[in-house]
């Protein structure tokens, strides 16, 4: 899986560069303030870091919710190769010519299309 390293170094770099653009911002009005009005507006600066800060968890939080083991739900019936043998044959032939290994289960879905899915699935007979 290559996805996931790829997306930690783009975060990290993300967080890196939003604090490297927060503390040029915030030193940008400190030097610009203190040359040209010999005062300083402390609050500007914390709002400038405040904003950084609510970015930065922003990012983490996207990348927990990235990684976190997600339980989908669905309308279907789990199908048993013994229920529908035809089935079956016509999906693993249909996997064998593309080169895949066989899906594990079959669930018949209320949905007009379908998807191949590697997460963990929660499903439940319509009434």
């Amino acid at each position: 899986m290559f996805f996931g390293p790829g997306l930690y170094v783009a975060i990290l770099v993300s967080i890196g560069l939003t604090l490297f653009c927060a503390g040029l911002f915030g030193a940008s009005i400190f030097l610009a303030e203190t040359a040209f009005s010999n005062s300083v507006h402390v609050g500007a600066i914390a709002g400038i870091t405040l904003a950084a800060m609510a970015g930065i968890v922003t990012m983490i939080d996207s990348l927990w919710r990235a990684f976190k083991p997600h339980l989908a739900e669905i309308d279907g019936v789990l199908i048993q190769e013994r229920e529908c043998p035809s089935l079956w044959k016509f999906v693993k032939e249909l996997a064998s010519q593309v080169h895949v290994d066989p899906p594990t289960h079959l669930i018949l879905g209320l949905q007009p299309n379908f998807y191949v899915t590697e997460a963990v699935l929660s499903y439940e007979i319509p009434v």
